[in-house]
Parts: structure tokens; C-alpha cells; sequence
């Protein structure tokens, strides 16, 4: 039986583009200096993918702070939606995105790197107790 070319093309596209995907959400867990020191930082991907992983550092920033100081912390979250505005925006004028498919691409890739930062800040808590200090996420913050 003879696989269709389309399937085969199909197949592989869905493949390089999972295999894609992986990488930059392994990427996340490396200091975004480090991460992008060989990247070209005008390269609208590579833009995208600091916008967003801004984003979520300052989402995690806000979800830290909103127990002891709910103004900083709404200053961050205010902050995290610009940020992740522009990725989508990014995302429509680069890329062709429809507005709505490129707002819920963006927002999942916030959720993906917020949740690596909550669960790295947890571990750096029961190491230091700080969620931030001391690890990576601060060097972020940095950045």
C-alpha cells in the first residue's frame, strides 16, 4: 500500500513544527540572556518569543507580590498585557496571523513559561526562600 505524498507531507510538517515547539518551551528554562546572546533579537520570531516569555516572568512577578503589595502587583500584571499585546501584534503584522488565532497563541505561550517559572520559583523557594532571588528568573528580570 502506497502512503499518498499530501499524507507524507502532512506528517512531516506536523512533526518539525512539535519538534519546533519543544525546543523553544526547553529554551525556558535558561536565562533569556543566554538564550537569545546568538539570536538576532530583530528577528520577529526571536521577538515573539522574548515578548512573551516577558510576559509571563511578569505575570509571575505579579502572582508573587499580589498577597504584599497589590499595587506593584498590578503595575506588573499591567505591564505582562502590554507585553503580550505586542507579541500579538507581532504575530498579525509578521506573520499573518488573524488577530484572534495570534491573541491565543500568545496567551498559551505565556501560560506555558509562567508555569515554568511557578514551578522553577518553587523549587528556588525551598532552596533560598525566594521565589526569585538567587536562580535564573532574577537574571530575567534583568534582562
Amino acid at each position: 500500500m502506497k502512503i499518498p505524498t499530501k499524507v507524507i507531507i502532512i506528517l512531516l510538517f506536523c512533526s518539525l513544527f512539535i519538534l519546533s515547539f519543544n525546543f523553544c518551551v526547553a529554551a525556558s528554562n535558561i536565562p533569556l540572556k543566554k538564550y537569545l546572546s546568538d539570536k538576532n533579537i530583530e528577528e520577529p520570531e526571536n521577538l515573539i518569543f522574548l515578548l512573551q516569555r516577558c510576559s509571563a516572568i511578569y505575570t509571575f512577578a505579579s502572582a508573587v507580590l499580589l498577597e504584599k503589595d497589590v499595587t506593584n502587583s498590578k503595575k506588573f500584571i499591567d505591564i505582562a498585557s502590554d507585553l503580550l499585546f505586542k507579541s500579538t501584534e507581532l504575530l498579525v503584522i509578521e506573520f499573518n496571523y488573524k488577530f484572534e488565532n495570534a491573541e491565543k497563541r500568545s496567551f498559551e505561550r505565556r501560560k506555558e513559561f509562567f508555569e515554568i517559572y511557578v514551578e522553577d520559583g518553587k523549587k528556588n523557594w525551598a532552596e533560598n526562600n525566594s521565589y526569585i532571588k538567587g536562580s535564573y528568573i532574577s537574571e530575567d528580570f534583568d534582562y
